[in-house]
């Protein structure tokens, strides 16, 4: 009988055993299984934002070692704190981290002069795991983010077209004559975006100078010409808004204050910051002419100058701006002067 009684309790002790490593089992799929789950989402959201900043670095028009120092600058800002590098001004660096009590890796590399890839690489520990002898687990995550031309505006679009120039350098701050000095049979650069149906939208022509379309527009559509020289029109839209000071030479019904912000201060809310569309520098303009967009241009209005009387050789001045769009989707073709966009593409 004794030997039968101790025979019982080993199994128990045997039973036990089992179960502690079944239990523990499930505790580190849960806990330490969780954690993975969530230091996998951290840092990816880590590794998106670094290569997002860094590409849109590059669509600035920086330099590589400046795309990878403020990729570098966003990994720091999320926590991560950086122990050795290995050759921070090359486009291929690499450095050794630490994330809280976890070390490391992280690789900034920069591909086809457009591209942003972001590698980390954080070994982790593990709780209940390290009881069954895994007391560390390795969580990789990589990310990729181009630059190119914005496709797309969804509002917000000026009926004003920019010719470019292929001699000119499309920097902040570059001064441009946009408009009205004279005449191409019959257009003067203003752009109808209900001249035929579908309309883009209910707006007349008048509204789309004062707000901008209130519809989308892209890279590839056809829109046609405005006919006449609308410059009257114009500075009502512009004087009723903010955006310039009337020439003495008209007389607006609405002239609201200009706003006080410039080309190199200025917020999302500024009316002096408008967008226009960019055709194509060989169209030839003739009556209602069917032209395509090209992309899109950031400018600041500057101011009118006019002369005696509303003519026209108005011109109207203007300071390009380089622009980034976080929001647009990309476009393919030449982004020379146009409205930047970056995204996310692995």
């Amino acid at each position: 009988m004794r030997k039968l009684w101790k025979d019982e309790k080993g199994s128990v002790l045997l039973l036990t055993a089992v179960a502690m490593v079944v239990i523990f089992g499930f505790a580190a799929l849960a806990i330490d299984g969780g954690n993975l789950y969530h230091q996998h989402m951290k840092l990816q959201d880590i590794a998106d934002a670094c290569a997002l900043a860094g590409a849109q670095e590059l669509a600035k028009g920086s330099e590589e070692d400046e795309a990878t120092k403020v990729a570098k600058k966003y990994a720091d800002n999320n926590g991560i704190i950086f122990e050795k590098i290995d050759d921070l001004n090359n486009s291929d660096s690499k450095a050794n981290i630490k994330l809280g009590d976890d070390t490391g890796t992280i690789k900034i590399s920069l591909i086809d002069d457009n591209k942003v890839k972001v590698e980390l690489n954080v070994n982790t520990k593990n709780f209940f795991a390290g009881v069954l002898g895994f007391t560390s687990s390795d969580v990789a995550v990589a990310s990729v983010a181009k630059y190119g031309v914005a496709q797309q505006q969804i509002e917000g679009v000026f009926p004003l077209a920019f010719i470019p120039d292929d001699k000119v350098e499309y920097k902040t701050g570059k001064e441009i004559e946009l408009l009205f000095k004279e005449a191409d049979k019959g257009n003067y650069g203003y752009l109808d975006f209900n001249h035929k149906k579908p309309y883009l939208s209910d707006q007349k022509f008048e509204e789309t100078l004062e707000e901008g379309l209130d519809g989308p527009l892209s890279i590839g559509q056809d829109i046609y010409t405005q006919t006449g020289n609308e410059i009257k029109k114009l500075v009502e839209a512009f004087a009723a808004k903010g955006r310039l000071l009337a020439p003495k030479s008209y007389k607006v019904k609405n002239q609201h204050p200009v706003c006080k912000c410039t080309y190199n201060d200025y917020d999302e809310d500024c009316p002096r910051v408008i967008t226009i569309v960019m055709v194509d520098k060989d169209v030839k303009f003739n009556g209602k002419t069917e032209v395509q967009i090209k992309g899109f241009v950031k400018i600041f209005v500057e101011g009118l100058e006019s002369g005696d009387k509303p003519s026209d050789k108005d011109t109207l001045n203007v300071k390009y701006l380089e622009t980034v769009d976080l929001g647009s989707p990309l476009g393919e073709g030449d982004d020379d002067g146009m409205i930047k966009a970056v995204r996310l593409v692995e």
